[in-house]
């Protein structure tokens, strides 16, 4: 019988999409877990914030990495080495999102760990 390939033409498009819903969803869990062990009784405007946004880019990062590593697509890597390629991208990609220190940082942060969580896996 003839054998069906199932790999994908274009895998990076689908790492990036699955690894933007493993951001969203990291960053959630992490957002919320952060902002329950954390201190915020800070008397200002807004309380734990702060403490909600750092938790979310961290689970962001792994959720991002995670995604990412998540679908076969019929690669030679093994998962574990998936996840660490994509795991080494996604924190460079947050560490530079980080760097310009201002409000762009809501975007840059989940826009560059995406992009090096997925950029990662290009070689798998």
């Amino acid at each position: 019988g003839d054998t069906i390939q199932t790999r994908s033409a274009h895998p990076l498009p689908m790492r990036a999409f699955i690894a933007s819903l493993g951001w969203i969803a990291g960053a959630y869990i992490g957002g919320q877990f952060w902002y329950g062990i954390r201190p915020h009784n800070c008397q200002c405007d807004d309380p734990g914030l702060e403490q909600f946004v750092e938790g979310a880019f961290g689970g962001g990062a792994l959720g991002a990495a995670l995604g990412a590593a998540a679908p076969d697509l019929g690669t030679s890597c093994s998962f574990t080495t998936r996840v660490g390629r994509s795991l080494l991208g996604s924190i460079g990609g947050s560490v530079v999102g980080l760097l310009p220190n201002s409000g762009a940082i809501l975007l840059t942060v989940p826009i560059l760990s995406v992009t090096g969580a997925t950029l990662a896996e290009r070689r798998c």
